[in-house]
């Protein structure tokens, strides 16, 4: 769009971001999609909008898209640990690789990011540990 070219490459940015969020809060996650993927066309590297939209799949119960971009995200940070924590939830539930995720939701909380300190995820660790009969560690 011509309009936009005169607008500073940050305030595009912010004002996707606030989009987003925005849509994420109101449970729109076609358009939260649609609008991921129009920032990240804008900012290719930017792997808080790789991980959105891959959380984004995931709301829509897509999780080979999902698991898709988190790998994506590891392209780049193969320690990150949001798309970490993720993945390890998709090996988990989607794939049934119990034994694979223990690995990866154990290093993605030991990192004590604060987006990926969530109960789910320790409720997640916690099973995948009992599954395989590892209660000492649970």
């Amino acid at each position: 769009n011509k309009e936009i070219k005169n607008v500073d490459s940050n305030l595009i940015y912010l004002a996707g971001i606030r989009l987003i969020e925005k849509l994420k809060f109101i449970g729109n996650v076609n358009e939260l999609i649609k609008y991921t993927i129009l920032t990240l066309e804008l900012y290719p590297d930017n792997l808080s909008l790789m991980n959105q939209l891959g959380i984004g799949y995931m709301l829509l119960g897509k999780f080979k898209l999902a698991k898709q971009q988190f790998e994506r995200v590891f392209y780049f940070d193969e320690k990150d640990p949001i798309a970490m924590c993720h993945y390890a939830f998709i090996l988990k539930q989607h794939e049934l690789k119990i034994n694979e995720s223990i690995d990866l939701f154990k290093e993605c909380l030991l990192s004590k990011d604060e987006n990926v300190m969530d109960g789910r995820f320790f409720y997640h660790l916690g099973d995948a540990l009992q599954r395989n009969e590892r209660n000492e560690e649970v």
